[in-house]
């Protein structure tokens, strides 16, 4: 099988989740279902290019703030590290996994990326 690629698409800033967010035109609830159907979405593409699906793999997610893709991404995979420079924003992402009873998730650190 030869290499096939899934490309992600960048919205406008204006139309996507972070910016709803942060003006308040989205709820947080709106903002941690988006992640879930994001995942959805790559997970089926993902899966039709490739004919594998996300159990039993590995994740990460470089930059994760609040876990708003690594929690939907560990509930299907094996294990997820999520990576980010602040310890504040891994801290809510730990509690968010937690309210989400995921187990599944290392947050790991990145000081020197800064």
């Amino acid at each position: 099988m030869g290499h096939n690629r899934v490309r992600l698409r960048r919205r406008d800033a204006n139309a996507g989740w972070h910016w709803g967010y942060l003006t308040g035109a989205k709820t947080r609830e709106e903002a941690v279902d988006s992640g879930y159907q994001h995942i959805a979405r790559l997970a089926t593409e993902i899966e039709a290019h490739t004919g594998v699906g996300l159990q039993s793999r590995r994740a990460l997610e470089y930059g994760c703030g609040w876990g708003r893709l690594a929690v939907p991404l560990a509930e299907r995979c094996e294990y997820v590290y999520g990576v980010d420079i602040s310890t504040s924003v891994l801290a809510e992402a730990a509690e968010n996994a937690k309210r989400s009873n995921v187990e599944n998730i290392e947050w790991l650190q990145a000081p020197r990326l800064a």
